[in-house]
């Protein structure tokens, strides 16, 4: 037990120098003898922590040649953020997901020391020029897939963001269970026992998840997951509006201005553009939140206080970046890992349900 101890700390050390550059990619590590006296252990422990650096690929002993640091060793990354529709800048981005994205991409290299991450829109001549030369050891991808970078022939690994159901084009494939999202919206709306439950929708959620579904069918997969998650939403109380548009506020007020007995408790925002519109007409109303009327929206935990009293139904983006990056790694190194990551939505309001440290794998 006293001598794996040892062997870890070694095995973190020599992990540590090769990323912070002590010991470059491609060069040799100093003789066994010469690391058993920096280290200040024997030889022989210095020859296990080797072979434990070996046997996970971020070294190499040549023949007559000493023991060598690789090429590419998982201490050291470069891996790159491409978002078809958002510019690699935040103020390019106006999506609260997107936003919080980059901040956890600025922060990467505080979890992995010899790891960086960079943003970048699908047509920028640098990143065309970096895969074309092999030059990432990773790449995740938001967006539509005409836009997907073309790493062909470049060896490069490819996570992708997809919706269930759609054609697979990626390494690994992220989804996003938006059921899972509708289902835990009505759990926290019936902890505040508000079961009558209206949506204002974006029109994407489960619809464009699969080509052949109409609106029609999206609202009415909508309505199954609420009515068994033991709500009541009438196909009246759903709506569809584009979220950065003013009528999603008029939207909004057709369902409230209803008769009392005939209008949703509750209101599901499937996407976070659709808060400041609505929240506006619903003060316009002269309604309180959330006395008269619940808001459950799309919202990412940034550990900030948002201020407006509504339940946020989301997810913790660092994690999730943390683990693409994770199976990016596993891919770079030649392990098997999972075709899809299905990603849960967690309630942020409620202290019981907190982010699951690990995605749920299909």
């Amino acid at each position: 037990m006293h001598e794996r101890i040892i062997v870890n700390k070694i095995v973190c050390g020599i992990r540590q120098g090769i990323a912070r550059g002590t010991w470059p990619r491609s060069s040799l590590l100093p003789t066994r003898a010469e690391l058993a006296r920096i280290f200040d252990t024997s030889p022989s422990t210095m020859q296990v922590a080797i072979g434990v650096l070996t046997s996970e690929g971020s070294l190499i002993t040549r023949k007559r040649g000493g023991t060598a640091i690789v090429e590419k060793p998982p201490e050291c990354g470069r891996f790159a953020l491409v978002m078809s529709d958002h510019g690699p800048q935040p103020k390019d981005s106006s999506h609260l997901f997107h936003e919080q994205l980059l901040d956890a991409v600025a922060n990467v290299s505080k979890c992995y020391p010899g790891w960086q991450m960079q943003a970048w829109s699908p047509a920028d001549p640098e990143l065309e020029a970096l895969i074309r030369v092999g030059a990432l050891d990773g790449i995740f991808y938001i967006g539509t897939p005409h836009k997907i970078p073309d790493t062909t022939g470049t060896g490069i690994p490819l996570a992708c963001y997809h919706y269930p159901g759609a054609p697979w084009y990626g390494d690994v494939n992220l989804s996003i269970s938006k059921q899972s999202f509708f289902e835990t919206c009505v759990r926290a709306l019936r902890r505040a026992k508000q079961t009558r439950i209206g949506v204002l929708d974006n029109g994407g959620g489960i619809s464009s998840e699969t080509a052949a579904k109409s609106l029609g069918e999206h609202f009415s997969d909508i309505r199954n997951v609420i009515n068994s998650g033991g709500g009541d939403c009438p196909p009246a109380w759903i709506q569809h509006c584009y979220p950065i548009a003013p009528l999603s506020a008029y939207h909004a007020t057709l369902l409230l201005l209803r008769h009392p007995f005939d209008r949703p408790q509750a209101l599901i925002l499937v996407d976070d553009h659709f808060l400041p519109p609505v929240l506006e007409a619903i003060r316009d109303l002269g309604l309180k939140i959330p006395t008269d009327i619940a808001i459950c929206v799309t919202g990412y935990n940034d550990g900030r206080e948002s201020g407006d009293q509504c339940m946020r139904v989301g997810f913790s983006v660092e994690p999730l970046l943390h683990e693409i990056l994770r199976q990016l790694e596993l891919l770079r190194r030649g392990t098997i890992v999972a075709k899809e990551l299905v990603w849960p939505y967690t309630d942020f309001s409620d202290p019981e349900s907190p982010p699951p440290a690990n995605p749920a794998v299909t």
